[in-house]
């Protein structure tokens, strides 16, 4: 996938994200009952991602937006073996994904 669609893909999830907390502080909750949005998206980026990348490689993206919470939690630092930091950001998380979790049939 291009940096730029997989940029676009993630920025749009984050903004939906954002909407949704937005409305959940306004008394409209998308995670349970009916209507769970919340569910709707996660499931549309997933599915999205997994055409392009390995299991491993969408537990990565899952890493990076729940766990460090895109970067922005601190003491959530992922290595290589040569100890080098690695998806420290978007585009770092990205490159990671095309070297080691892409799927051969793309």
């Amino acid at each position: 996938m291009k940096y730029e669609d997989f940029s676009k893909v993630l920025e749009a999830y984050k903004k939906g994200q954002e909407m949704l907390d937005e409305l959940y502080k306004l008394g409209f909750d998308f995670a349970e009952g009916k209507f769970k949005l919340v569910d709707v998206l996660h499931d549309m980026l997933f599915a999205s991602l997994e055409a392009w990348y390995t299991e491993d490689g969408v537990g990565w993206v899952s890493w990076y937006i729940y766990e460090t919470n895109w970067q922005q939690n601190e003491n959530y630092e992922a290595y290589d073996d040569e100890r080098n930091l690695i998806a420290q950001d978007l585009k770092g998380l990205w490159e990671l994904l095309e070297l080691d979790y892409k799927k051969e049939n793309i």
